[in-house]
């Protein structure tokens, strides 16, 4: 008998579970009447639409913003769509059309940043980043003032031009024919992006090559380069995973949490160190200003400027920022240089005007200094035509906190409006935008490196409302100088020197019977880790006669 109470018990609890379950989502589904609705059973931003396959009332997919593109909305309608879903409970608004995207990106009181899905970005403190409201200005003030900015272009160049000069002449001493094959693009613009940060951003130049000796400081129990590169490495490692699961005998883990550590220990260090230097903590040891002493020293001058308003950055925080301009500058800047020499082997005729560009600026002697930066225009656009094309950040999540009514591009193509319900995500959505044919034009999906270069006059064609390479609105990218800065240093010097070529090509495995946006599309290919990160590609670089 008792057992049969408890069997209905389970019963009664169950039904009335599903019946709440099902009546909060016909509730959902109505408050998101007025907009096309995906009707889900699972949201594709939760964990198991990784597991479960792609089924329509099912499953969009993970992967969905950057599978479909402009195809995720109704056609002939705006470029707008909701998402309601069962597992979990959620409803969220996807949007793509520029008017709105600005309203939302500017108004900061109506649509707030949902730092708790960023918690990944503030694993060594709070920063910029993560934190909202008065904590966010607070932060902002230090770490866009002119203090800490005015010395990352000429940083971010030298440094950029050392590195990729290190690599060629190790490229050089190891190869006679002239050509170099790189197995993975994006392990060398890993690599590359990795040696720009340690040297602009702590004053450390290890060697280049993996086998040469390395200092290991006193306390230490690895290079400085190999804690950087595991932290890079495996922030998601160290995001899921408790702290005593590092400690535990399996390799990934056990050196995932050593380089945390021994990271943490060098920072730490190292502010301290800028701190208690009474002549310039702007620089490194060998005299060079780097990111950490340009924070220290503008955290400082705020300090010193307005004492009792206790507006300066705890060591906490300036580690937290220094990581957060690691995280963002290294994987974002080398994913994309990595699929800028694709494109480039790929479209040989756009690399050879680019390389004509290039010759054209630097002189003949090949010395490149940071002078040169505002005349390598087609460098620079074909850095910001990739970004377009495959944007770091393919998703930038907001939460509305009231009911809104934003701006937006009608079915006629007239201005119109529509309501935001408030407790929902807004997801703006980088791809789509990028690929909309209305701001881009009908070859939209094109590569085409011309869309940004300006006019001499200084005046622009390309809309750049609906650009979100660098997000949009007040927490646009503090960094996007630093990375334009830095991609077109280590794109100009390495075409300048070398063309590339697809390994493929010149093997001959390519497929037969491909079409250029097949083979583009096979070439390409990207999935949605932190950031979009493309496969690894085969390339070759054949150094040009002018080298020699």
């Amino acid at each position: 008998m008792i057992v049969l109470l408890l069997a209905l018990a389970a019963v009664l609890y169950l039904v009335s579970w599903s019946w709440s379950q099902w009546t909060e989502f016909q509730r959902n589904v109505a408050m998101l009447s007025h907009l096309p609705t995906y009707k889900l059973l699972i949201h594709p931003h939760h964990l198991f639409s990784m597991l479960v396959p792609r089924m329509s009332y099912i499953n969009l997919g993970e992967q969905y913003t950057w599978r479909y593109k402009m195809d995720l909305y109704w056609k002939d309608k705006p470029a707008i769509a909701a998402i309601s879903s069962a597992m979990p409970m959620r409803r969220s608004i996807v949007i793509s059309d520029a008017q709105a995207v600005k309203a939302i990106a500017n108004d900061r009181i109506s649509f707030v940043k949902p730092v708790s899905l960023y918690a990944a970005l503030a694993l060594f403190g709070p920063n910029v980043g993560v934190v909202e409201g008065a904590e966010w200005r607070r932060h902002r003030k230090i770490v866009v003032g002119p203090n800490f900015q005015e010395t990352t272009g000429l940083t971010a160049w030298t440094e950029s031009i050392r590195t990729v000069n290190m690599c060629i002449e190790d490229w050089r001493a190891k190869q006679t024919s002239g050509e170099v094959v790189v197995q993975s693009a994006v392990k060398l613009t890993l690599k590359i992006a990795l040696f720009v940060i340690c040297a602009a951003g702590f004053s450390q130049r290890p060697p280049w090559r993996d086998d040469a000796p390395e200092a290991l400081p006193k306390d230490h129990k690895m290079p400085f380069r190999t804690a950087l590169h595991g932290v890079l490495e495996n922030v998601f490692t160290k995001f899921i995973l408790p702290n005593w699961a590092l400690r535990l005998p399996i390799q990934k883990w056990r050196h995932t949490g050593q380089a945390f550590d021994e990271f943490e220990r060098y920072l730490r260090e190292m502010v301290a160190h800028r701190r208690a230097t009474s002549t310039n903590v702007r620089e490194g040891e060998d005299g060079r200003e780097d990111l950490l002493g340009s924070l220290t020293h503008a955290n400082a001058s705020t300090d010193a400027s307005e004492p009792s308003k206790k507006l300066a950055l705890t060591d906490q925080e300036v580690m937290g920022n220094i990581y957060i301009f690691l995280l963002a500058g290294h994987d974002t800047t080398a994913h994309t240089l990595a699929f800028t020499l694709a494109l480039l082997a790929l479209y040989p005729e756009e690399q050879k005007r680019l390389y004509e560009h290039i010759a054209s600026v630097v002189p003949a002697d090949g010395t490149m200094d940071f002078e040169l930066f505002p005349r390598l225009t087609r460098s620079l656009a074909v850095f910001m035509e990739t970004l377009r094309l495959y944007p770091s950040v393919v998703i930038i999540p907001k939460y509305s906190v009231v009911d809104a009514v934003v701006p937006i591009t009608g079915d006629d193509g007239k201005p119109a409006t529509v309501f935001l319900p408030k407790g929902g995500e807004v997801m703006i959505n980088t791809v789509g935008l990028h690929y909309s044919q209305r701001y881009w034009g009908p070859d939209a999906s094109a590569f085409r490196p011309d869309r940004f270069i300006d006019a001499p006059d200084g005046s622009y064609s390309w809309p750049r409302e609906a650009f979100l390479g660098f997000s949009a609105g007040p927490r646009s990218c503090l960094g996007q100088k630093f990375a334009q800065v830095e991609a077109v240093a280590i794109l100009s010097a390495l075409l300048f020197k070398y063309e590339v070529l697809l390994k493929e090509d010149v093997d001959g495995t390519a497929p037969k019977g491909e079409t250029l946006d097949q083979k583009r599309a096979r070439i390409t290919q990207a999935k949605t880790v932190i950031t979009l990160t493309p496969s690894a590609v085969p390339i070759i670089f054949r150094e040009r006669e002018i080298a020699h």
